[in-house]
């Protein structure tokens, strides 16, 4: 998830395999772009999920055309997951306590539905400049910044390095 250079919509993105692409490591990306009062506003950011689609898995689809999001969201049960809580209050005291950016979070049990639940809480204008990534290889920024909070492995720990230990969590 992120803002924009526009500034005008915030992207929220799912990425999939594509093990029929013609080299490995290929992935196909369904970004849904969503104009930027909305999504501060957004009641229930978990019911964008249902809006993804595989490109692979729905060739019908048509990636073009624009989604209405749903005017009353139905509220959705979060998953049952096993949150990692001293990791979680290393995220919040170091993002909000120490205002340190970016965050690396290694091996997060269910990065996205980590993600789901932190957007859900984010006052509107927070959300409105919060930005994230569920499965980053290294570091990611946006033309002015860097990401707030990336979830990575820890297999590739050494990209992260260059950072300094208060903006890691883990890797355990």
């Amino acid at each position: 998830v992120y803002l924009l250079p526009s500034r005008n919509f915030f992207a929220v993105a799912r990425t999939w395999p594509d093990p029929e692409a013609p080299r490995a490591g290929c992935v196909l990306t369904h970004t849904l772009l969503i104009p930027i009062a909305p999504w501060g506003e957004l009641a229930n950011v978990r019911c964008l999920d249902s809006l993804f689609r595989n490109p692979r898995s729905h060739p019908e689809y048509s990636f073009t055309d624009p989604i209405g999001l749903p005017s009353k969201p139905p509220l959705l049960t979060p998953k049952e997951v096993k949150i990692d809580r001293a990791a979680s209050r290393a995220f919040v005291s170091r993002y909000f306590g120490q205002g340190l950016r970016p965050i690396v979070w290694f091996n997060a049990g269910e990065p996205e539905e980590h993600l789901w639940r932190l957007l859900q809480h984010l006052w509107p204008k927070l959300r409105g400049a919060f930005s994230c990534c569920t499965f980053s290889l290294q570091q990611r920024a946006l033309q002015d910044r860097p990401f707030d909070l990336l979830f990575a492995p820890s297999a590739v720990y050494s990209r992260f390095t260059k950072l300094s230990t208060e903006h890691l969590i883990g890797p355990t």
